[in-house]
C-alpha cells in the first residue's frame, strides 16, 4: 500500500488535481500524451522514407515494459497490427544469439598524411587484435574492415593496402576505423507452421478504469496456457511471465 501511495501521490499533485479528475483518469491522459510524442517521430520517418502507415505495416514492441503500450502508440500513429515477440522481454540478449563477434575501433589520424594513416591503421589493428583475442580469436580467422571519414563522410579502404591520394587534404577532419568480425554459428527459429485459429482461453479477469472513469471487467489471457493459434477480441489484459498487454476494444 506504502508503494501504491508514493506512485500514486505525484500524479495525483501533478496532474489529476490541476485537471479535476481522477488519478486512474490522469494515468490515461499521460500514457495518450507520450504514445502521440512517439507517434509523431513514427510520422516523421515515414514521411522520410514515403511510408504509408496505414497500409502493410507492423509496429513491434520489445523489453518488459514495451508491450504494456504498444497499442496506444499503434492508434496514435495510425498502424493496424502490432506484434509482441514471445521473448520480447529478453529481446536484446535474444538478438545476441543471430549475432557475430565483432570489435572496432576509430580514431583522429596522427598526421593527414599517408604515413599517419598507415601509422594509425596500425594502432587500431592492434587494439581491434586485443579485444577479438580476449574472445577467444586471432585476427587472421577475422574478416578485417578499414575506413575513413573525411568531414563526415565515409570512404572504404583496402585493409592491406589503403590508398589514399587525393582522398584526404591536410585541413580535413579525418578519422581511421578499423573493425574485426568472426563469423559464428548464429541460432535459428524453427520454421513457421499453419495453425488453427481457436478461441482464447482466459481463466481470470481483471477490474481496469477506462480513461472515462468508469470500472470495467476484462478478461486476463496468460500466454503460457494459450496453444498457438489462439484468437481473441480486446478489451483484454495479455499477460506472460515477464510482460504485460494492454488490448483496447477491437483489437
Amino acid at each position: 500500500e506504502a508503494i501504491k501511495e508514493r506512485i500514486h501521490r505525484p500524479v495525483q499533485e501533478v496532474i489529476a488535481e490541476p485537471l479535476n479528475i481522477e488519478v486512474e483518469q490522469a494515468t490515461h491522459r499521460m500514457l495518450a500524451a507520450w504514445a502521440e510524442s512517439i507517434a509523431d517521430g513514427i510520422h516523421r520517418y515515414a514521411d522520410h522514407n514515403a511510408l504509408d502507415l496505414s497500409s502493410g505495416v507492423t509496429l513491434s514492441a520489445f523489453g518488459g515494459g514495451g508491450p504494456m503500450a504498444v497499442l496506444a502508440v499503434a492508434e496514435a500513429a495510425g498502424i493496424d497490427t502490432a506484434l509482441v515477440p514471445r521473448l520480447s522481454a529478453v529481446f536484446s540478449a535474444h538478438g545476441i544469439g543471430f549475432s557475430d563477434i565483432a570489435h572496432m575501433a576509430e580514431e583522429k589520424l596522427e598526421a593527414n598524411t599517408p604515413e599517419g594513416l598507415v601509422r594509425t591503421l596500425d594502432k587500431l589493428r592492434t587494439r581491434v587484435s586485443r579485444d577479438m583475442f580476449s574472445e577467444g580469436f586471432q585476427l587472421a580467422q577475422c574478416e578485417v574492415q578499414s575506413w575513413l571519414l573525411v568531414n563526415g563522410q565515409r570512404t572504404v579502404l583496402d585493409a592491406e593496402a589503403p590508398a589514399v591520394d587525393g582522398v584526404f587534404a591536410p585541413g580535413d577532419e579525418v578519422l581511421a576505423g578499423v573493425r574485426a568480425i568472426k563469423a559464428v554459428k548464429r541460432a535459428t527459429l524453427p520454421d513457421s507452421n499453419q495453425v488453427d485459429n481457436h478461441p482464447i482461453r482466459s481463466d481470470s479477469t481483471r477490474s481496469l478504469v477506462a480513461a472515462d472513469g468508469e470500472l470495467r471487467t476484462v478478461p486476463v489471457v496468460n500466454v503460457e496456457e494459450q496453444a498457438p493459434g489462439a484468437c481473441g477480441v480486446g478489451p483484454a489484459v495479455i499477460e506472460e511471465s515477464f510482460w504485460t498487454c494492454m488490448v483496447g476494444n477491437s483489437w
